[in-house]
């Protein structure tokens, strides 16, 4: 694998803040809902989850730090329990409620996956107690802790993405890695923006509707005019439903992490279209160590790997060329 390019990632634009945590902070219990009113501008603007955990007290992560909230809206590291809201657990089951617009029946599929997607693309993870039936999760119930995820749609950041996945007259296949929290759903959306400008048609599978966040049918987030989503439904099946039904020219899809996903990314491939997915790791040599990302090294179904990092508020992202020996780097 071979070092082609590294860079600053670009600010890009964002919605107004407000716009987009209001339907957040709407979910939570009017206490929760104050102190969080109560951040400072400047953290809000940075916020990235909220989590709720029964009989302990509510914290939010800004810049990768997760902290204690206290009710007049200042933050505390570990040393600061006690400063902060305790949750009961019906605080929990209110929030669950009001992200399911009071009708929890009308989530429960999505619940069963264990998360609920907000308008505006904010996904709350769900934990409690897991009800099985023939060996599979049928059902969640007696919820025990939220973790709602802020979505941030930031648009002019993956130029290089675009180069990686246009460069050389061809579209490559591109995996795109890095740690959690750092932003590749984020990149990943602003790329399927990128290829829409150049009139690809993308296809996007989104499991767990982060990507475009459908709701009745209407995308969340600005996604780009030559581009088709499938929601809901596992990434493989979503990948073989857009080949026979929309021909796309790229398959776009977020985080590889079963078997079956590996599957369909081989399939696609053979297909003759390009794809475009993200995985966990923290770098190319973690990358190679995962026996699930094997068969896509092997074959060398990924020409360019795209490395996300994250330092503090600045993010960077390294392009690479898989080469002959398929070794890191």
């Amino acid at each position: 694998m071979r070092l082609i390019a590294k860079s600053i990632v670009r600010q890009g634009t964002a919605p107004a803040v407000s716009a987009q945590v209001t339907r957040v902070f709407d979910c939570l219990p009017p206490e929760m809902k104050r102190a969080a009113l109560f951040m400072p501008e400047q953290e809000r603007n940075r916020l990235e989850e909220i989590r709720l955990r029964a009989g302990r007290e509510m914290t939010v992560t800004v810049d990768g730090c997760e902290r204690v909230l206290s009710r007049d809206g200042r933050l505390y590291e570990t040393d600061g329990l006690g400063r902060g809201i305790v949750c009961p657990a019906e605080y929990i089951q209110y929030t669950v409620e009001k992200a399911s617009d009071g009708f929890v029946y009308s989530a429960e599929e999505t619940i069963r996956q264990g998360f609920i997607t907000l308008r505006g693309g904010h996904r709350i993870g769900l934990c409690g107690h897991a009800v099985t039936a023939g060996g599979e999760i049928s059902a969640i119930n007696g919820f025990s802790s939220v973790c709602i995820r802020v979505a941030r749609d930031i648009e002019g950041i993956s130029a290089e993405g675009a180069e990686a996945v246009c460069g050389g007259g061809r579209l490559n296949n591109t995996l795109i890695i890095s740690s959690p929290l750092t932003g590749k759903t984020t990149y990943l959306r602003d790329l399927i923006r990128e290829l829409s400008k150049r009139r690809i048609r993308t296809g996007i599978c989104d499991e767990r509707s982060e990507i475009a966040a459908l709701v009745a049918g209407e995308p969340q987030f600005a996604i780009g005019h030559f581009i088709d989503v499938i929601d809901g439904c596992r990434k493989s099946d979503a990948a073989m439903l857009l080949l026979r039904a929309m021909s796309p020219q790229v398959i776009a899809m977020d985080e590889i992490t079963a078997p079956c996903d590996v599957e369909a990314i081989c399939r696609a491939a053979n297909c003759g279209v390009s794809v475009v997915a993200t995985a966990h790791a923290d770098d190319v040599r973690e990358l190679y160590r995962r026996r699930i990302y094997a068969p896509l090294l092997e074959n060398r179904i990924f020409s360019r790997v795209l490395h996300l990092t994250r330092q503090g508020g600045e993010r960077a992202c390294a392009v690479y060329e898989v080469t002959d020996g398929d070794a890191p780097c």
